[in-house]
């Protein structure tokens, strides 16, 4: 589906991409609010499924909470259990991982995430 431009997504899109985390749906709002105070969050929420589904950002969803980031370089999550850190693996090998699922017959998989979940170096 396309979509028309809007300067809310704009923004919202924008101040993902600068805060360089990962971030749910009522932090991006905090952060669109200073520069948009007429901003709902009910706007974040329906801008940040559009830009799902373009792709631009990538929905991270775990137990309890959804997780939105704008980097879109090829990467996988490990997830602390922990503390709930989140780093990113941009390593050739994850990527292959992804690329062993070409065995499944009558299936063409596009996109995959791996998730590893485990214990951070800080909660070692």
């Amino acid at each position: 589906m396309k979509y028309r431009f809007s300067p809310q997504r704009d923004l919202i899109y924008k101040k993902l991409k600068e805060s360089k985390k990962h971030l749910t749906a009522e932090e991006i709002h905090k952060l669109v609010k200073r520069k948009d105070p007429k901003i709902g969050l009910g706007t974040v929420y329906r801008n940040l499924g559009i830009l799902a589904d373009q792709r631009a950002v990538q929905k991270l969803t775990l137990s309890d909470r959804a997780l939105y980031e704008a980097d879109d370089r090829p990467h996988h999550h490990l997830i602390c259990k922990h503390c709930g850190s989140i780093k990113n693996v941009y390593s050739p090998a994850t990527l292959k991982c992804v690329k062993c699922l070409d065995f499944v017959r009558d299936f063409t998989v596009d996109q995959a995430y791996i998730n590893a979940y485990g214990k951070c170096s800080k909660c070692g």
